[in-house]
């Protein structure tokens, strides 16, 4: 068995027609993008599948649990870098790091920009709630099918990006900026400020493609935005600043957790209905051989905003 994974980060700045999935979509069509000219995702798709990119299409609702894999996962790695346990790529320990908490109104933008099965970022995904969001982009291709519900590609997923690590540095992390190195996907996930997390995963085949044909995709969205030209990714320090606490849990926190949405967006795992109350690429790629496959690893990333 082949498989290949990519990765894909990027930023960008930033419905009463009602849809079928419940959505408003004229309250995202008045979102402010940053750049003028974009057009919300939600507006200008109206969260439909791209039927003629998208075959085999399935949307694999995350569960309370998988939700909170998601947001252990993302809160572990914060903390391993804000607790200063881990320093590889000049890290050190933060003081200024926020606690994640899972925003299920994120997570149906994720949803909508799937059902595009393209392995790019959408150039406006903000919330009317939010002012900017993030992204960070996984896909993994396969000779055969793959089962979108096996959590374990959410924990590798995450990992994938926490891993660039080690090629970031001390002065990169004081203030963001291009890098030969692909940065940008770990860069989110540990910018202190951001404070909110949601995915989305589905799978879909490519026919294009002769051999690496399936797909399977994990998004992730976040506000507020990271990876700012110019900005720290988070501050070098111990402890909290005030007024925030550490939190209970990830010590080197700050902030509080709340509990993670028990709902569906979407009534079925048919992508049928949904239930809703950053440019130029860095790249790098390796190849591990094992007994059964072999598995290639390519990443791409948009390290910087529009400004």
């Amino acid at each position: 068995m082949h498989i290949i994974i990519i990765l894909g980060s990027m930023v960008v700045l930033h419905l009463t027609q009602v849809l079928s999935e419940g959505i408003n979509v004229e309250e995202f069509c008045a979102v402010k993008c940053l750049k003028p000219s974009d057009i919300h995702t939600i507006c200008e798709y109206k969260c439909k599948e791209d039927k003629d990119r998208c075959k085999e299409y399935k949307f694999y609702p995350l569960s309370r649990n998988d939700r909170q894999i998601l947001l252990d996962q993302h809160n572990m790695y914060r903390n391993k870098v804000a607790s200063g346990e881990d320093r590889r790529g000049g890290n050190e320990a933060a003081k200024n790091m926020k606690v994640m908490n899972y925003d299920i109104d994120i997570e149906v933008t994720t949803y909508c920009w799937s059902k595009r099965c393209i392995f790019t970022h959408d150039k406006c995904r903000n919330l009317p709630k939010y002012a900017s969001a993030g992204q960070n982009l996984f896909l993994q291709s396969g000779t055969a099918g793959i089962d979108g519900k096996n959590d374990k590609l959410l924990n590798e997923s995450i990992k994938a990006w926490y891993e660039e690590i080690k090629d970031t540095t001390k002065e990169l992390i004081e203030s963001f900026g291009s890098s030969e190195a692909v940065i940008g996907h770990f860069t989110q996930v540990v910018w202190a400020s951001t404070e909110f997390v949601a995915c989305s995963r589905v799978t879909f085949t490519d026919e294009q493609e002769a051999q690496f044909k399936f797909k399977y995709h994990l998004l992730c969205n976040y506000s507020p935005a990271g990876n700012f030209l110019g900005n720290p990714v988070y501050e070098f320090g111990e402890g909290c600043t005030a007024p925030d606490e550490p939190n209970d849990r990830f010590k080197a926190l700050c902030g509080k957790l709340t509990s993670i949405p028990d709902k569906d967006i979407v009534s079925d795992d048919t992508g049928g209905s949904a239930t809703a109350t950053t440019g130029k690429p860095g790249e790098n790629s390796s190849t591990v051989r094992f007994s059964e496959f072999t598995l290639v690893l390519l990443m791409f990333l948009v390290s910087f905003n529009k400004m």
